[in-house]
């Protein structure tokens, strides 16, 4: 029954030139991962310390905005990924998105920069999720990372690379509001 008033509700505004928009909470799993080899100073992953398998679950709100782009804000779980020796990636905030063949492609990038003893470091890292909005879905997610120097970098990796992260999850909520 209150399917079908939202149903009726959404009709009735669409002719008044009132539209109704949709917030959709999803919640992700993103399977562990370790770095590559090539992510550490010296090419090899570590030996010793935690090597756990846990995937981690992020809570996401997606909406859609103008020109058929999509925004998806991390809303609980946030992840900051462990990128070996180059700067971790922060699995948060808000990430834009598009509709590609592959699904709904979500990216945000973030840049920081500190002067250390002289040299100026520039970090740059970015994340990218792909998936279906469906009631559930499988999708991939993407990280990299990189350092530069205005002089040399010692002991830090200059960038690293993730891809192809299995990502899953399933549709929680759609909120539909009114749209001014």
């Amino acid at each position: 029954m209150r399917h079908a008033l939202v149903l009726t509700l959404a009709a009735a505004l669409s002719g008044c030139g009132i539209r109704p928009v949709n917030a959709e909470l999803y919640a992700l799993v993103v399977d562990f991962f370790r770095p590559p080899a090539s992510c550490y100073s010296d090419g090899m992953q570590p030996t010793t310390g935690l090597m756990g398998d846990q995937p981690a679950v992020i809570k996401v709100q997606v909406w859609d905005g103008p020109e058929g782009k999509a925004f998806l804000e991390v809303v609980d779980g946030a992840l900051a990924a462990d990128m070996g020796d180059a700067p971790s990636v922060d699995f948060d905030g808000v990430f834009s998105g598009t509709k590609e063949s592959t699904g709904w492609v979500f990216s945000a990038q973030r840049s920081s920069v500190a002067n250390v003893g002289g040299t100026t470091v520039t970090s740059s890292t970015s994340a990218t999720v792909t998936f279906w909005r469906d009631a559930t879905f499988k999708g991939t997610a993407a990280l990299s990372s990189l350092r530069t120097c205005t002089a040399a970098c010692p002991g830090m990796a200059p960038s690293c690379t993730v891809s192809d992260i299995p990502v899953s999850g399933t549709r929680l909520a759609v909120d539909w509001e009114q749209a001014p």
